[in-house]
């Protein structure tokens, strides 16, 4: 026996269901209803308005793809999904990018392939997906070795100095323009 109240269905949003939200069980509650009618969609459609209330219940064509699923597969459950494998990307290959990082962190993508003879799109995609570094950019544990509260200051106060330096040169080239009209 099949429980039917809101409870166990657990749908109370007003909005078009997808047939994937619901269970096992009640995707064998749905295929009992569509026998029980005598195999017909519309009459499962409106038994069903009682179990999953007008808005919440399953479109027809929802129920004819599950009787049709039903019927080819005699399963309820869902086929899985073909996982994408990363082939190049084994963890022997990521190590040895690793390892190779650790060596020398200088080496072009391109160079560092070669050395490794992996293609560059792998030892990109490893260096930026897998080991989270990105070429040509501060990282934060270098970042936080160079700059140092004595370098921070250096810095401002050479920006500092760059800035006077622009400004006294723009009023140079004021005055000689202003001299030549």
């Amino acid at each position: 026996m099949f429980i039917t109240n809101d409870s166990f269905f657990g749908l109370s949003t007003s909005r078009q269901v997808n047939m994937n939200r619901y269970t096992i069980e009640q995707h064998l509650e749905i295929i009992r209803i569509y026998y029980q009618s005598a195999c017909s969609v519309c009459r499962t459609y409106r038994a069903l308005r009682e179990i999953f209330g007008q808005r919440n219940r399953p479109t027809e064509r929802s129920i004819y793809r599950l009787v049709e699923k039903f019927g080819q597969t005699g399963s309820l459950v869902n086929k899985s999904t073909h996982v994408h494998r990363r082939g190049a990307q084994s963890e022997v290959n990521i190590a040895a990018v690793s390892q190779s990082v650790r060596d020398d962190p200088n080496p072009s993508i391109p160079r560092r392939s070669q050395e490794l003879g992996l293609s560059q799109t792998t030892t990109w995609i490893i260096l930026h997906q897998d080991l989270h570094l990105k070429a040509y950019k501060f990282q934060s544990e270098n970042l936080m070795i160079i700059i140092t509260p004595a370098v921070f200051i250096n810095y401002t106060y050479m920006q500092a100095l760059l800035s006077e330096y622009l400004l006294i040169v723009q009023q140079c080239r004021y005055a000689e323009l202003k001299a030549v009209y």
